[in-house]
């Protein structure tokens, strides 16, 4: 991980907040997302759902699309093509994905639509750089890693 991106981690911590700091508005933060969803839906030509499901995390949403597998026994597995990952924290966002290589998308409309939430205001960081230690202030948090301290579940 870079200075750069430590000292934008180090800027959006709380030393006592897991989940959200205190000034966090969550209806206005859905709201923005809701805001991009048509664009990034446009640019892959896939559906992305809004989870307004999550607690007990430290980002608040997921964007994502789904392949969808049908099993024997009659449930329905999903894999995830791709989500945004919206923390609770600085406006931070990522990127993941759990699907085969066949199913990702091609790398370049990741990229558009990386740029379309970049340019609603939110700030991206590439997952892997957040597998490092966290440093930060929370004691709570000690022992974890950035992406547990901006984009998991507690």
């Amino acid at each position: 991980m870079d200075d750069a991106l430590r000292n934008i981690l180090l800027s959006v911590d709380h030393a006592t907040a897991c989940e959200a700091p205190p000034s966090f508005d969550w209806s206005r933060a859905i709201e923005r997302v809701r805001a991009i969803q048509a664009e990034v839906q446009s640019i892959t030509g896939r559906q992305f759902e809004i989870d307004e499901n999550v607690q007990d995390g430290s980002f608040f949403t997921d964007l994502a699309t789904y392949d969808e597998e049908p099993r024997p026994e009659g449930s329905i597995l999903r894999h995830t093509v791709l989500a945004l990952r919206f923390s609770a924290f600085g406006d931070l966002f990522t990127t993941w994905s759990v699907c085969s290589n066949d199913a990702k998308l091609d790398p370049r409309i990741i990229d558009r639509v990386i740029s379309v939430a970049r340019r609603a205001g939110f700030v991206y960081v590439v997952a892997d750089d957040l597998e490092a230690e966290y440093t930060g202030s929370n004691p709570h948090l000690a022992g974890t890693s950035w992406w547990v301290r901006y984009f998991d579940y507690l």
